[in-house]
């Protein structure tokens, strides 16, 4: 069998589809589909052979989209694949289009709704459009019921995010009983949270916490914070920031609970591998984030946008008893290795695949 596995972009073949694309290439001839970003590179080292280069040219919507559409349909007719599966909206329309022209199954996945459904007015006709082309599919996979009840169709199934490598995310032995380091990891765009993350920081910087953010920019997102913003925002706060540099692990390693703020999510990758740490979360009550944080279990929900309701959560979890915040660290362990492991996601992903319909 020939996979096709289409994205748009090599940073999310390489941090979300890593495990899924090993996973079937034990099985399978697996082809890669995506634009050259700044992590292509890595894919092109690895997969060379069945890498496919779809070019971006990002000022104009329409005409990007009809040459990515172009150059899919070349790649489909080189390849022949079975299957085409695809994330996120742009390769998804564009996966369901070609399907008509070739015989294969389209699974497409809905790994967010994203800003075209968090700002209905802004996109409303667009959105519309897009829910429109999504019945078209041969299956959508959605990461969770929220976003799956939402476009309401049939053709669906829901797979709880993209898993996490146990064996790479070990659960942590170790925290802090003094000072508790508090830790963001994400994009620097403003539906993570960011604003609320260092204006909560800012105002709790007399407090014996440590805050710390790990990210880098974005060239897509429409709510990205330009570079002379985020160092303006940094020079205002006093939280420490890094730079992402694919090792997230070994800042997991230092925190002591992990914040999301986020407005949205699909199924936050950072929550699972935080998860597999053994880390209490303090998340916002959204989509994709109140799917994997449960009230005084493995950590506190607090309302999106809501800069005073992250301080409350803040202040709530630092009451707790050091052996509260291991108690809801092992709870969160419990959690990832019984539902959303890599074993059991990637299963779930090689039935859907097998399925003839």
């Amino acid at each position: 069998m020939k996979i096709v596995i289409f994205s748009n972009s090599s940073w999310n073949l390489i941090n979300f589809r890593k495990s899924l694309i090993e996973f079937l290439k034990k099985k399978y001839q697996v082809y890669l589909v995506c634009k050259k970003s700044k992590y292509y590179s890595q894919l092109e080292t690895k997969y060379k052979k069945n890498l496919y280069l779809i070019e971006d040219l990002n000022n104009n919507f329409l005409f990007f989209f009809f040459i990515q559409l172009f150059n899919f349909i070349k790649v489909v007719k080189k390849i022949s694949p079975n299957v085409v599966l695809s994330f996120t909206h742009k390769p998804n329309i564009i996966n369901i289009l070609v399907k008509f022209f070739f015989k294969y199954r389209s699974i497409t996945v809905v790994t967010g709704l994203g800003s075209l459904f968090i700002k209905k007015k802004k996109y409303y006709l667009l959105s519309i459009i897009i829910k429109s082309f999504y019945k078209y599919a041969n299956l959508i996979i959605f990461q969770n019921n929220i976003d799956k009840n939402f476009l309401n169709l049939k053709n669906s199934k829901i797979i709880e995010g993209s898993g996490v490598d146990l064996k790479k995310f070990k659960k942590k032995k170790q925290f802090n009983k003094k000072k508790i380091n508090f830790y963001l990891i994400s994009r620097i765009i403003k539906d993570k949270g960011i604003y609320e993350y260092f204006g909560a920081a800012k105002r709790l910087k007399n407090k014996n916490f440590n805050f710390f953010f790990v990210g880098d920019f974005s060239d897509e997102n429409p709510s990205r914070l330009t570079k002379d913003r985020f160092k303006k925002l940094k020079f205002q706060s006093n939280v420490t920031c890094y730079k992402y540099k694919n090792n997230v692990n070994f800042y997991l390693n230092k925190a002591d609970c992990v914040i999301l703020p986020s407005y949205r999510e699909g199924f936050s990758k950072i929550i699972l591998e935080s998860m597999a740490k053994g880390l209490p979360i303090l998340g916002s009550k959204v989509p994709g984030v109140k799917d994997l944080v449960f009230n005084n279990l493995n950590g506190i929900l607090f309302e999106p946008k809501n800069e005073d309701s992250l301080i409350e959560a803040i202040l709530k979890f630092s009451n707790f008893s050091y052996l509260k915040r291991i108690k809801l660290g092992n709870e969160s362990f419990k959690l990832v290795k019984k539902f959303y492991c890599d074993e059991i996601i990637l299963k779930k992903y090689l039935k859907i695949i097998n399925q003839k319909n």
